[in-house]
């Protein structure tokens, strides 16, 4: 149906946005958060499905390429000045996302 209509590209964005959406949410400290909670960690784990699949899915790799750049540019130096076990659900999340250790370290 959605190819007859033509709104795969919309589809496509909307599961992009979302993906975005719910890896910040997961990543980012909440006030007064302390370590990572498990809370948090459940909340990684669908984000980070999320964005796999929307990746997947993705033939222009678009996705990816926005998911890379929320990650380095955004969460990564808001996460590492946090804790310690926010800096480390951050990289295991790079390396999941397929970001380079070279991407990683620069950043």
């Amino acid at each position: 149906r959605l190819h007859v209509l033509r709104l795969g590209g919309v589809q496509q964005d909307l599961q992009r946005k979302k993906a975005i959406d719910l890896l910040r949410n997961a990543l980012l400290p909440l006030r007064d958060q302390v370590g990572f909670p498990e809370l948090k960690r459940r909340q990684l784990r669908h984000a980070v499905m999320t964005a796999r699949t929307a990746s997947q899915t993705d033939t222009s790799g678009r996705t990816l390429s926005e998911v890379k750049q929320l990650l380095l540019q955004e969460l990564l130096p808001t996460c590492a000045s946090h804790s310690w076990q926010t800096a480390e659900a951050m990289l295991g999340t790079c390396f999941e996302m397929h970001c380079t250790q070279q991407e990683v370290w620069d950043t």
